[in-house]
């Protein structure tokens, strides 16, 4: 039992401390507590015509009730109304066993008067109460013992055990009542605690809060400033990166140029932003066809410069050496892209791009391939065979000088058709926030390979299977794929 728990009814604003809370219970207790002294009181009268009792019944009680109520009025900040209150239950047990003419079961008001005052959390109020019962105890038993007449105690036959024995259970009982009180106690005040805490903080809430309220208002006004002021650099910007995929649009190679040399060639690109770090790349020497995708690192305008250094840097090589193998062509652009980002310094990357590089011959029939961390894949009657790229990137110095990359070398049979592309399809997740994935798009290729399609139908599987997937996610990276049959 305790005492009813604090609500937002109790007007928390006026608790300031944790002796407010405690008033506030010993408040609730004190009504309590006073409907059970009345009720003692009424008991006691009751009994009084019954045993014909009236002298202590209509003397003890109100004497009790009286003196209780006196407390109150003279000791307001005190707890003496509480020990008083708890030595009258005490007492008036007294009372109704003298009254019933040694009906000792009226020692269970006691204990009922001890329960209630768990109410007040306060354990030191079980020892007046426990001290009246036990001098009550030994006193009147000694008394009744000893031949005395007119002296009620018990009605049972007592001896020493018996007196024991009741004795040591009213301890436990008391025990328990004072325990269960001081652990209210600490209970409640750490609840009070907690309260005081939270007021303390809403209290530093609401000044932020009315701190924070000032704040917007003077930031409005610097908002709409900074917005008009962002809105003109927006559109700067917007020119700049408009202008810059000019730039990267005049140094793309269109699908029309390409398929000059390779009639059937389609081309499925999405870049993620307006400039994209993916892009294709063709350059013909000595009848040689060489043919690339490039999946540089990031998007947007940093991928886009990384592309039109790999760009130009390819374009250096391949100008500058006599006819080269893909793979010898990659060794030179990672040293390249290493010494132009400088890398191999301190203030070192690992920025760069992967890469699908194809030197296509028409008159040995023959596609000499290299990939850096990107694959190639044959489609030949039917049957389909990936290339993997080395696991190297180009640029950045993470493999410390180890990037080395292989060519294939590929016969071309007539209807023989190649894919190569980005990861940007693969990483692609879809609304449930999962990724596309290479097993995906390897079994894409073959459902591509079993269709014996063209490549332009086949780009068009590509493009549907992509938005199909993407659906109303967002759009992870670039995308570029290049398919060519011959």
């Amino acid at each position: 039992m305790g005492s009813r728990a604090i609500t937002a009814d109790d007007n928390l604003e006026q608790l300031n401390t944790k002796e407010d809370f405690f008033r506030l219970i010993y408040k609730r207790s004190d009504k309590l507590i006073e409907k059970f002294l009345i009720g003692y009181l009424l008991f006691g009268f009751a009994i009084s015509f019954y045993y014909d009792t009236f002298a202590v019944g209509f003397i003890v009680g109100p004497l009790i009730v009286g003196l209780y109520f006196l407390s109150k009025i003279l000791f307001k900040d005190s707890k003496l109304n509480q020990y008083i209150a708890a030595s009258g239950f005490a007492l008036f047990m007294a009372q109704f066993i003298y009254q019933m003419h040694g009906l000792f079961e009226m020692h269970f008001f006691a204990f009922i008067g001890a329960t209630m005052m768990i109410t007040y959390q306060n354990w030191k109020t079980v020892i007046p109460l426990a001290a009246i019962v036990s001098i009550h105890h030994l006193s009147f038993a000694f008394v009744q013992m000893s031949g005395i007449e007119e002296i009620y105690f018990t009605q049972v036959t007592w001896d020493t055990t018996t007196f024991v024995f009741h004795i040591g259970l009213a301890v436990v009982i008391f025990f328990i009542c004072g325990l269960w009180s001081f652990e209210l106690e600490k209970r409640t005040s750490q609840n009070i605690m907690n309260i005081l805490e939270m007021k303390k903080l809403n209290a530093q809430i609401a000044l932020q809060k009315k701190d924070l309220q000032e704040l917007n208002e003077s930031l409005e006004i610097k908002v709409q400033d900074r917005t008009k002021e962002l809105a003109k650099k927006n559109k700067s910007i917007l020119a700049s990166i408009n202008y810059a995929r000019k730039i990267q649009t005049a140094l793309i190679p269109k699908v029309e140029e390409m398929r000059e040399h390779i009639p059937e060639l389609s081309m499925f690109y999405k870049p993620k932003d307006v400039v994209s770090g993916d892009f294709p790349y063709y350059f013909m020497k000595d009848g040689h066809l060489y043919i690339a995708v490039f999946d540089c690192t990031g998007h947007g305008v940093p991928g886009a410069m990384l592309s039109i250094i790999g760009h130009l840097l390819l374009d250096k090589i391949l100008n500058s050496n006599q006819l080269l193998e893909p793979g010898e062509a990659l060794n030179l652009l990672h040293k390249d892209v290493v010494y132009t980002l400088k890398q191999d310094s301190a203030h070192q990357s690992d920025d760069g791009m992967d890469v699908a590089l194809c030197r296509i011959s028409p008159d040995k029939k023959e596609v000499l391939y290299s990939g850096a961390h990107r694959p190639l894949f044959h489609i030949s009657n039917g049957e389909l065979k990936e290339y993997k790229g080395s696991r190297f990137p180009i640029g950045g110095i993470q493999y410390k000088g180890k990037n080395s990359f292989e060519t294939h070398s590929v016969k071309i049979l007539p209807k023989d058709t190649f894919f190569f592309f980005s990861d940007g399809f693969s990483d692609q997740f879809n609304e449930e926030d999962i990724k596309y994935g290479s097993k995906r798009m390897r079994d894409l290729i073959k459902e591509i390979a079993n269709k014996n399609i063209d490549v332009n139908s086949a780009i068009e599987v590509f493009d549907k299977e992509y938005h199909d997937w993407l659906g109303k996610s967002s759009q992870v990276d670039d995308v570029i794929l290049v398919g060519m049959k011959f």
